[in-house]
């Protein structure tokens, strides 16, 4: 569960490196959903991104992991369990 809402808050409009609280963070994985129309489609800007400049799709895969991570220990585990 928390690599598909770290690949959902990778999609999201937010700026890498901006630091959520967990409603902030459940609220962006809850909009990227949405947009890319599921985690499929999340995946799909995921991959694309890594194909199109890998180095910063590494960094803001390491931001998506540490934002979950946080919200993890907070309220986004009790939204999605």
């Amino acid at each position: 569960m928390k690599t598909l809402l770290a690949e959902a808050l990778f999609a999201s409009e937010v700026p890498t490196g901006e630091r959520l609280s967990p409603a902030q963070t459940s609220d962006a994985v809850e909009r990227a959903l949405d947009f890319h129309e599921g985690v499929g489609g999340c995946a799909v800007a995921l991959a694309g991104a890594y194909g199109e400049c890998p180095e910063t799709a590494v960094a803001r895969m390491r931001w998506a992991n540490e934002m979950v991570d946080a919200s993890l220990r907070g309220s986004l585990c009790e939204t999605y369990g």
